[in-house]
């Protein structure tokens, strides 16, 4: 459940820090990362290259980084524990039968942007487009194909 109330919150965006001297703004929220973060950042990736702080609405301390020329983000809570890293990748990269899954139940949609939330059982999140709306839909590692989110 936890990890999916992450993925909930690092998809439509994504206490108090030990060891760091937090800003906050004018709704006591955090506006930079930790110094604890960055740390274990570093630690964690170390070829990463371009990295950018922010903290998302949901309070968690977001990473922007190219990784092996691929753009990815790393998500650590505000006890610095490294919750999530997502990947944009190419649509090619989606399993064939999810992307006929996709052809058959969204016609008339066009795929956008695809993240990948890289984990044991790594999961799609892919952008659909038509004239009228846009969705964000969920592809499992199962090839199962779920709607996640209305977009507009």
């Amino acid at each position: 459940m936890k990890k999916l109330l992450i993925t909930l919150s690092i998809a439509t965006t994504l206490t108090t820090a030990a060891f760091a001297d937090i800003k906050v703004d004018d709704k006591g929220k955090n506006k930079d990362a930790t110094t604890t973060a960055q740390y274990q950042f570093a630690f964690e990736f170390k070829n990463a290259k371009d990295v950018e702080w922010t903290v998302t609405p949901s309070q968690l301390q977001k990473a922007t980084f190219t990784l092996d020329g691929v753009s990815t983000a790393a998500f650590y809570n505000m006890d610095n524990e490294h919750v999530a890293t997502t990947q944009y990748v190419d649509a090619k990269e989606l399993p064939a039968n999810a992307v006929s899954q996709i052809q058959k139940y969204y016609k008339g949609y066009t795929i956008g942007q695809v993240v990948k939330y890289i984990d044991a059982d790594p999961v799609y999140f892919v952008d659909l487009k038509n004239d009228k709306e846009e969705l964000l839909i969920s592809v499992t590692k199962d090839n199962s194909v779920g709607f996640f989110k209305q977009i507009k």
